[in-house]
């Protein structure tokens, strides 16, 4: 049976789209047996998940009724770069344990019919990388438009140019050491100073960090924030044949600095197997 072991404060775990709190550890892997499943806490037959091919196994100390659910009909472990999503899941069983300190732990078994993972390349800015990249990302786009009144009850509008994009969004940080991850990114903001900021599937941007916030209700081991970037419009540097990358260097840093396409980057440097991570000094061709 293949099985995979990951620690609370490593893995990002998601309920049809909510995040569980209170995760202490995760264990996942592949059923090989096929066993009969007497009882269920749910009312679904237990003929649909008598042949469930995954499984994923929760412990944790909130109670997992008001997080999970007894149905859940997705299940997502995010972790790394990684993200991994159970479908037709059910959960099996619920056992409860009262520590010595009396402190109360939670174990829960969930079964998955499917499972698909997706790979994701973290949030990036000026070499610091979100370890969970955030829930949600807003661009916003505006410009200067300008309204001067005419007779004869008309107007005309005039086009000064844009604004720089402000990129905001929401997140959470997970594990016993997320108030230490939370540092982390303050001391980021407070370092000042621009730089590359890299989300993945979106052309980077050349940014400075505008604002960082604690917010929503605190849960142990989950501190949720809110964060935005202030896009700043610079030259970019002029073209070359090829540069040394710099330590913690990305191809989505060059891609930006120098104004070339991600997807000519990497057909022109076949070496490099991921775009968000180089070797400082390596060659970087980029025509």
């Amino acid at each position: 049976m293949n099985v995979t072991y990951l620690k609370g404060k490593d893995v990002t775990v998601s309920a049809d789209g909510v995040v569980v709190g209170g995760v202490l550890a995760v264990e996942c892997g592949q059923n090989n047996t096929v066993e009969k499943i007497e009882e269920y806490l749910t009312d679904v037959p237990v003929a649909q998940f008598s042949n469930a091919a995954y499984y994923v196994k929760l412990r944790m100390r909130l109670q997992p009724y008001s997080s999970i659910g007894l149905n859940p009909s997705e299940v997502s472990l995010t972790f790394g770069s990684s993200r991994v999503v159970y479908t037709d899941c059910c959960v099996e069983n619920v056992k409860c344990e009262i520590l010595p300190d009396s402190a109360v732990e939670y174990t829960i078994m969930i079964l998955a019919g499917e499972r698909r993972l997706v790979k994701q390349v973290p949030m990036k800015f000026k070499g610091y990388s979100w370890h969970h990249n955030p829930r949600e990302i807003v661009f916003e786009n505006t410009k200067q438009l300008n309204e001067t009144l005419a007779p004869f009850d008309k107007s005309v509008v005039q086009n000064t140019g844009r604004h720089n994009m402000r990129i905001s969004g929401e997140g959470e940080l997970f594990g016993d050491d997320c108030i230490e991850q939370f540092k982390e990114l303050l001391a980021l903001f407070r370092e000042g100073g621009s730089g590359v900021l890299t989300i993945a599937g979106m052309p980077s941007v050349y940014a400075e960090f505008e604002s960082l916030k604690l917010v929503g209700k605190p849960r142990p081991d989950v501190l949720s924030y809110s964060f935005a970037f202030r896009e700043l419009m610079e030259e970019r540097e002029d073209k070359r044949r090829e540069i040394i990358a710099a330590e913690n260097e990305t191809l989505w840093d060059i891609s930006y600095r120098f104004g070339i396409d991600i997807d000519t980057l990497v057909r022109l440097n076949p070496q490099v197997k991921r775009p968000d991570i180089l070797t400082a000094g390596e060659v970087v061709r980029l025509c």
